[in-house]
């Protein structure tokens, strides 16, 4: 992974799911990518497959928000709330316009 002084390092990035009733991980993945994008329905899948259960609500951070991965929740049975990503500002140093 890329680190601050332009380099990179041998890093991974874990990702864990834990169930909300007894706080005990159920699902893990290490990737050698640094973004979470892509990791919400295979972790999510993976959960709902260790708990033996047909449903599953999921709650992610935004970095976990991607079209594909939620089209694949809604279609598996996964209820997945995700805050959605703010698009990059278009309208950097200019104060009062919005864009809709």
């Amino acid at each position: 992974m890329s680190v601050n002084n332009m380099g990179f390092e041998v890093a991974y990035n874990m990702q864990t799911a834990v169930d909300a009733k007894n706080h005990l991980i159920v699902a893990v993945d290490v990737i050698n990518n640094p973004a979470d994008q892509g990791q919400l329905y295979p972790m999510a899948e993976q959960a709902k497959q260790e708990l033996e259960t047909t449903e599953i609500i999921v709650l992610a951070d935004k970095g976990y928000y991607t079209g594909e991965c939620l089209k694949n929740c809604e279609e598996n049975e996964i209820i997945a709330i995700v805050s959605k990503q703010n698009p990059p500002s278009t309208t950097e140093g200019q104060i009062g316009t919005a864009l809709f």
